[in-house]
């Protein structure tokens, strides 16, 4: 039995479509959004309170753990442990092992918690997620047709929410993977001035990027009602991409998967009706 946790999620709701398609048997854990996906058994879990997560953890052979509050997956280790979990393949994030940026390192204490209890592991360290453009920037390219960031000219390889659950649902279902850190990006580096104009392309209207300092970015984010912790953590993020080491390609999405990864300009051309205005004005 595989657990998805996040299977709602950006990334945990494609690790579950690709177990499906393999026809594993799987358990999915969500904290809020209810799941209805015939052949699957779900259960409302709190990484806060282990008696939730204790009886859905039971007879689970592997473990995805993944969570928009990184900080609290720890508390899933040892209850994974009393269970019996043999592995737990763990979203973290792009080079966490070098604890260079405040989310790398909150994924790192996670990793050292999985690693210190035994259980076997591997390490699934994807880079920015392509989809930021729809659950970062998409308000602002929907009513404004802009990007705000404080990037600069950093390059990134962005990569496919899509190709990081290919990824998983192999790493979980084949072997040779147990004790192995991914760093997982897309097939190029590119810039926010590139991005704008691969969306004009697909959208078929100009999208511009509009260069703002490190203080406004922050601002921005408190104005969504981000907490300070959060909002600090995007504006370190983006110091971070400035360093450059955000930029290298690696080769592990081709190699674990045997497909190569999905382009920024697929990405945009397959989302583009999620960054249209009217879909705005349908979801407000």
């Amino acid at each position: 039995m595989i657990f998805v946790t996040g299977a709602t999620g950006s990334v945990g709701s494609h690790v579950l479509q690709e177990l499906l398609k393999l026809g594993e048997p799987i358990r999915a854990g969500v904290h809020s959004r209810p799941l209805d996906i015939n052949d699957v058994e779900s259960h409302k879990i709190d990484f806060n309170k282990p008696e939730t997560m204790a009886p859905a953890f039971e007879g689970v052979r592997d473990l995805f753990l993944a969570s928009y509050e990184t900080w609290h997956e720890q508390n899933a280790v040892p209850v994974a442990q009393e269970a019996g979990v043999q592995r737990i393949v763990k979203l973290s994030a792009w080079q966490a092992a070098d604890e260079a940026f405040i989310v790398g390192r909150w994924h790192r204490d996670v990793e050292r918690a999985i690693e210190d209890s035994g259980i076997a592991w591997t390490f699934l360290r994807p880079n920015m997620f392509m989809q930021n453009t729809i659950t970062v920037m998409g308000d602002s390219i929907r009513k404004e047709n802009s990007i705000y960031d404080s990037v600069e000219d950093a390059r990134v390889s962005y990569i496919d929410t899509r190709d990081v659950g290919r990824v998983a649902a192999k790493v979980l279902t084949e072997p040779g993977h147990k004790g192995k850190a991914y760093d997982l990006s897309g097939p190029e580096a590119l810039t926010h001035e590139e991005i704008a104009g691969m969306l004009t392309r697909a959208l078929g209207r100009k999208i511009r990027f509009v260069r703002i300092s490190d203080e406004v970015y922050r601002q921005r984010w408190k104005a969504k009602g981000a907490p300070d912790e959060e909002a600090d953590a995007w504006v370190d993020i983006n110091r971070y991409l400035r360093t450059g080491e955000s930029s290298p390609v690696t080769s592990n999405v081709e190699e674990i998967t045997g497909n190569e990864p999905i382009t920024f300009e697929q990405f945009c051309r397959d989302y583009a009706s999620a960054l249209s205005p009217e879909k705005d004005a349908m979801t407000e």
